[in-house]
């Protein structure tokens, strides 16, 4: 008679599967603290000349959860949480992807005086974004409007109260801040040469130039 075989991790016996491959762990969990301990013991990786953005994180995420999905394949074991987690960071990666597809890349465009000057930037975003930053406006601003930023984009986008759809955004040279509409048209109420020397005052301004074009009347109207 075959004697039961015993989990490396523990030193329990091993359930004997009816087909298939036999187990080699007794439970999804002695499965991943064996993963663990393999990848303790790996040499360290050669550091990437790339940084560690929120990209490269669900990257590695699905990475390992993709390797602790073989892992329980290859044990006999359910890998349902490595799949779960697995399908996750990759929906994550999908939306950054999206996001990112939604900004056209501003290219250098020569002047008439011969110098290069930036084109005006690409279309606003996409009504559905995975906002990677949102926090209250000032508040100079009415409850419940919001600042949110994406990845890559360092652009402040001002959303009304419950919308996830921006009214236009803000953005800075370093010194002052410029408001502009989704369509990148230019917003200089209460500016000083087109410009605000605060961010608060850019999106105040913003939100003021939106609400007076709510309630201006239709052409034809």
């Amino acid at each position: 008679m075959t004697e039961l075989s015993t989990c490396p991790g523990c030193g329990n016996p091993v359930p004997r599967a009816a087909t298939g491959r036999p187990a080699r762990y007794c439970s999804p969990a002695c499965c991943q603290r064996a993963y663990r301990a393999r990848a303790a013991t790996r040499p360290a990786p050669v550091a990437a000349d790339t940084p560690a953005t929120p990209a490269h994180r669900l990257a590695d995420a699905a990475s390992q959860s993709a390797r602790a999905v073989a892992d329980a394949l290859a044990s006999g074991t359910d890998p349902a949480s490595a799949l779960q987690a697995a399908r996750a960071a990759l929906a994550d990666l999908a939306r950054l992807a999206a996001a990112r597809d939604a900004t056209v890349v501003a290219k250098p465009v020569p002047s008439v005086s011969g110098r290069r000057r930036q084109a005006p930037p690409g279309p606003g975003p996409d009504p559905v974004v995975a906002w990677e930053r949102v926090r209250p406006a000032p508040r100079r601003l009415e409850d419940g409007y919001r600042v949110a930023r994406r990845s890559g984009d360092g652009r402040r986008y001002l959303l009304p109260p419950g919308s996830e759809t921006p009214i236009g955004y803000v953005e800075t040279d370093g010194t002052r801040w410029r408001a502009r509409t989704l369509d990148h048209e230019p917003v200089e109420l209460d500016a000083v040469d087109g410009s605000h020397a605060r961010q608060a005052d850019a999106l105040a301004g913003l939100d003021l130039h939106h609400r007076t074009r709510s309630a201006a009347p239709k052409r034809g109207a």
